[in-house]
């Protein structure tokens, strides 16, 4: 394929297609009208020899296609922007931030209002981290990961956001724990718990440790859920501390010393080191950095 012969245009036209997988809304994404995007689709089709996009579904060679086709378009972008110093009052730029449940719920209104403030015409798009999150990173798809320093890897360049604590969380009336929770009721009460697997956690080895052990009652994969649940039952969970202060300001639930001794754990913003000067990038960061700490 020449790349002479190909139209660019198409390219941002395939990125928003693969990401919105709706010619609809691809066509609202870039500006265009509906019938455009659709002839933009037909071309992109017949380039690939492929249909790229079926009612709703990627095709196998557009799934491949996705970070590809992102980061030659941030790469482009780049090569636009480096003459440029990014001014936050109108830059109108996307940044793609990869950051946990737990972080979401924490951290994200203060950094969103933060950037709301100073770069009205900003735009964020938050996912989820997975296996493919630090190949993201290094491809410019992806612009920071908000997470745990078990998630660092060769290449990142990493900034400390701040020390978490573990903490436990029960309803607010529970009939078995009133001011403080002990050892022994701890271990009695059935536990929630947040893990993608059924291997004992950090709770389970630090109970082994005094020849104690628990029930996990109910395993949910992810945080969204572990409020409510607590809230409506007698079971108790150990979850991060700012995690439960935020909880415990709209739920009915109660945050309490753990019985046993838990280590903490810090919480580092990373990203790929090539974009380590890049001013949006730089930008970004420091308002990430900033929210973190007035949270504390």
């Amino acid at each position: 394929m020449n790349l002479n012969a190909v139209n660019l245009n198409l390219m941002v036209a395939l990125d928003a297609l693969l990401d919105e997988r709706s010619v609809t809304k691809a066509a609202r994404r870039v500006g265009v009208t509906q019938p455009a995007m659709s002839y933009s689709l037909r071309q992109l089709r017949e380039l690939f020899g492929d249909p790229l996009l079926e009612r709703g579904l990627l095709t196998p060679l557009a799934e491949s296609l996705r970070d590809r086709v992102r980061s030659g378009l941030s790469e482009l972008q780049h090569v636009l922007d480096a003459r440029e110093e990014f001014d936050p009052v109108t830059s109108e730029r996307t940044f793609r931030v990869a950051a946990s449940d737990t972080f979401q719920v924490v951290g994200l209104h203060r950094f969103l209002a933060l950037v709301a403030s100073r770069a009205p015409g900003v735009d964020i798009v938050l996912r989820p981290p997975d296996a493919a999150t630090h190949d993201a990173l290094a491809a410019g798809s992806i612009d920071l990961l908000a997470g745990s320093d078990e998630q660092a890897t060769a290449g990142l360049s990493r900034t400390p956001l701040y020390d978490e604590r573990f903490v436990c969380i029960v309803r607010q009336d529970h009939p078995e724990v009133r001011s403080r929770l002990g050892l022994a009721t701890y271990c009695r009460l059935p536990h929630a718990l947040v893990a993608t697997d059924e291997e004992p956690g950090y709770v389970d080895r630090a109970l082994a440790q005094l020849d104690r052990s628990r029930r996990v009652a109910v395993r949910l994969p992810d945080f969204a859920g572990i409020g409510h649940v607590i809230a409506g039952t007698d079971m108790v969970a150990t979850v991060p501390g700012r995690l439960a202060e935020r909880l415990a300001e709209t739920l009915p639930i109660r945050v309490l010393t753990p019985p046993v001794r838990f280590p903490t754990f810090p919480v580092s913003l990373f990203w790929h080191g090539r974009f380590d000067a890049e001013p949006g990038h730089r930008w970004l960061r420091d308002q990430l950095v900033e929210s973190s700490a007035s949270g504390r």
